[in-house]
């Protein structure tokens, strides 16, 4: 993790906010090792709100109307009926979160990955599997799978082949493909139903499997309906990352010189299909609930709906990015205590959203940036680099898009001086390090080609 000035200087315009540096693991020389390891959790929520009865509800809704002025919203006779529980689609008290959502849910995880090599070739190659299931309930749902699932598998494989005695080629793939199952409706709107609705507004399904539902406009949602009757939505996603990077020894001109190239394509992709719909509701009719034949008189719907089939709707979006870089690298060292250093860089950048919703996001992000270093140390105790960095952005007005970055930095390793070895048993590493320079910012999120 690079966060000051001098360390972050060769990333120029895209280091203003610090740098963090993942590398994967690679293969080591020897006889091929295989490691599978297997997880498998129960989750639960962290807190999940706890909400009234339906007798301390509308005992409180009252004392909030009497309070001011107002008359009582239930009767005494609606609050007994409730409570004993004498006909529960006629007085419901329904515990909402419990209607919606399970206790626990279940994740495992699967990694298989198999890593070795000679002094020639080393290889090291990940394959993950990875399948979780969410808190809400699916049971008694219709002919389609509205569950809450997510199924990833990634992959990960670097190879490293000594071309030449000079000449090293270095390979990194790594991606995933993934698969999301979910209720047509979303989860946040879901869990706000549940949080809004109150316990006596109705019961979750009236028989037959008519919806509840008490408001002309489709307020009031039900939230177990919304979870069980408005279809479903499924994801499909897919990343590559890529790298391919070429190291040449050039010793035989001078010694610690080498020049090293490479180049990243990375693309994302996702695709989500919904199908979904929205049923009619009904509420029962308080003043003559039931028809002669026993059955609920729930009368004309409260809200029309758009029937019960379902619709189709599809969402694209993806990405690709290109990167290049070039480096020439030099490292000596003389008399065993005077190492020099140096390094000029270039790289160079561009991104694209392959569905981009206007034409200012349709265009490429382009940055280019030249770099150098030099740096020295004395016997591994006194320390200080320069840095320099020429960076450009396409964000930013023709007559600005490119800036000098400067640095510098100094430091010290008082745990290499002598007067430090009766204590390096209690601390073993110890430094002090100063920098101060100018970086620069090459992006900014939300908004661009501000100038304009």
């Amino acid at each position: 993790i690079l966060k000051d000035a001098a360390g972050t200087a060769v990333y120029g315009a895209r280091g203003a906010n610090g740098v963090v540096i993942v590398v994967t693991k690679k293969g080591k020389i020897g006889t091929p090792q295989v490691n599978l390891d297997y997880n498998e959790g129960i989750t639960t929520f962290t807190i999940r709100p706890k909400m009234l009865d339906g007798i301390t509800y509308m005992n409180l809704v009252n004392e909030a109307k009497t309070t001011r002025g107002e008359s009582p919203q239930y009767t005494q006779e609606y609050i007994n009926n409730t409570a004993s529980g004498i006909d529960p689609l006629l007085y419901p008290n329904v515990d909402w979160m419990k209607a919606v959502f399970n206790d626990h849910a279940r994740n495992r995880r699967l990694n298989l990955n198999v890593n070795g090599g000679s002094d020639r070739a080393q290889y090291y190659v990940s394959l993950a599997y990875y399948n979780g299931t969410g808190f809400l309930k699916t049971d008694g749902l219709e002919n389609y799978n509205s569950a809450l699932k997510y199924t990833r598998y990634n992959f990960t494989s670097n190879l490293t082949v000594k071309v030449t005695n000079t000449t090293k080629l270095d390979l990194g793939l790594q991606g995933y493909v993934s698969n999301g199952n979910y209720p047509g409706e979303n989860t946040e709107d879901i869990f706000g139903s549940a949080l809004d609705i109150p316990p006596v507004e109705y019961p979750i399904m009236y028989p037959g499997n008519f919806i509840p539902g008490r408001s002309s406009n489709g307020g009031l949602r039900n939230p177990y309906a919304d979870l069980t009757r408005r279809g479903y939505r499924t994801e499909f996603k897919n990343q590559l990352y890529s790298n391919l990077r070429l190291t040449q020894d050039l010793s035989f001109i001078t010694k610690g010189l080498n020049i090293t190239g490479m180049f990243s394509f990375d693309v994302y992709n996702e695709m989500t299909t919904k199908r979904s719909k929205r049923e009619p509701t009904y509420f029962v009719d308080q003043a003559n609930p039931y028809n002669p034949d026993g059955t609920l008189n729930l009368g004309q719907p409260t809200f029309a709906g758009g029937g019960n089939f379902l619709s189709y709707e599809r969402g694209n979006a993806g990405r690709r990015q290109f990167y290049t870089e070039a480096s020439v690298n030099w490292e000596r060292v003389y008399n065993s205590k005077h190492r020099l250093g140096a390094m000029a860089l270039f790289y160079a950048e561009d991104k694209m959203n392959n569905f981009a919703g206007d034409f200012t996001s349709s265009i490429p992000e382009r940055y280019v940036g030249l770099a150098s270093r030099f740096t020295y140390s004395y016997d591994d105790r006194y320390f200080a680099e320069i840095n320099g960095g020429y960076n450009g952005s396409e964000l930013f007005a023709p007559d600005n898009r490119f800036g000098f970055f400067p640095s510098f930095g100094i430091g010290w390793v008082p745990s290499n001086e002598k007067f430090f070895e009766p204590i390096k048993n209690v601390i073993s590493f110890l430094k002090f390090r100063y920098t101060d320079g100018n970086t620069g910012i090459g992006q900014i999120d939300g908004r661009r080609f501000a100038y304009l």
